[in-house]
């Protein structure tokens, strides 16, 4: 009687465990989804300023007049944009490393000082550097701060291990499966520190 005490608090027990740490993978998982979507949304809209501040210095460059539905068109996309990434930043800490939102104010800070002068080529150019300088910090910022969560894969992966492993001694007895446990938990340990 004893003996079934035991193996039915080790299989609550292992279940208990199970589910935490497929609740966790699961969270971290939806996270990283999240701030990967958040990330691509902001590169994507800053290659389409970058496109439409790239087409506006070559027909300047290039003495060619674009047409007022042409400049009206731009200005829209710019706006939309210029609002979308304004939006990013606003949401800030939750989805984005406070790194990125402080490249993303520097653009913004950029623009706005760029949009004072009144020489339309030196605009676009500076708007154009602003852009591009925010495109390569933003996409370094990203690829370390969804590396460092897609990291993490590897301690799931541990769990994923270990618990297979406790489910294995659970069926053997319940002093093996506590045994298993102690370990599975110094290699779930190790695993979350990268060693």
């Amino acid at each position: 009687m004893l003996e079934l005490l035991g193996f039915m608090a080790t299989g609550i027990f292992a279940s208990l465990v199970a589910t935490q740490l497929s609740l966790g993978q699961f969270h971290r998982g939806r996270v990283w989804e999240k701030k990967l979507g958040a990330y691509t949304a902001v590169l994507n809209a800053l290659y389409h300023m970058k496109r439409d501040f790239a087409e506006s210095v070559e027909a300047d460059t290039q003495y060619r007049e674009m047409s007022d539905a042409q400049k009206k068109k731009l200005q829209r996309r710019y706006q939309l944009v210029n609002d979308e990434l304004r939006q990013a930043a606003g949401v800030g800490d939750l989805l984005f490393s406070p790194e990125a939102v402080g490249v993303l104010n520097q653009l913004f800070a950029r623009l706005d000082r760029a949009s004072e002068t009144d020489i339309h080529f030196y605009y676009l150019e500076s708007g154009l550097d602003a852009v591009d300088t925010c495109l390569e910090g933003i996409r370094a910022i990203a690829k370390r701060d969804l590396s460092i969560r897609h990291s993490n894969w590897s301690a799931s992966e541990a769990a994923s291990e270990a618990l297979e492993k406790l489910g294995k001694a659970w069926r053997i007895g319940a002093q093996h499966a506590m045994n298993v446990f102690l370990q599975v938990r110094e290699d779930l340990v190790r695993a979350r520190k990268g060693g």
